[in-house]
């Protein structure tokens, strides 16, 4: 963080090369600020920002990784709540999986820019729901 603060208040090179876009709507050294205000504010987490993530997962109840909780837990419920359908999975005779909510999860790992597989997607699911 002091080698971001020391470049922004000299050349600002790091600016130049972290422009403000949809995908980075802030740029690095106030995300950084950001991130150890929300380290040191967070009970027994002063000086161990490695444990963030650990905490951050507890808190949550998440298991596995981001792109399992995102695909297993989170669209789930947004697509219960959009399409009033629980989130399934099915198999063509051939052994493909594929249906609705495949695609809806998809589709939103696109426009995420996400790579992702079915087996993925399906796995994730089915970890949630036992």
């Amino acid at each position: 963080m002091e080698l971001l603060k020391a470049d922004n208040a000299d050349l600002g090179i790091i600016r130049s090369v972290w422009p403000i876009t949809p995908e980075r709507p802030a740029h690095l050294l106030p995300q950084m600020i950001f991130l150890v205000e929300r380290i040191d504010a967070m009970p027994g987490m002063q000086g161990r920002p490695g444990d963030l993530a650990k905490g951050t997962k507890a808190k949550l109840g998440m298991s596995g990784s981001p792109v399992q909780w995102l695909t297993g837990a989170l669209l789930p419920a947004v697509y219960l709540q959009h399409f009033c359908k629980e989130a399934g999975i099915s198999r063509s005779p051939d052994g493909t999986l594929g249906g609705p909510y495949i695609r809806f999860a998809h589709q939103v790992l696109d426009e995420m820019k996400i790579e992702c597989s079915d087996e993925t997607i399906a796995s994730a699911l089915r970890m949630v729901k036992s």
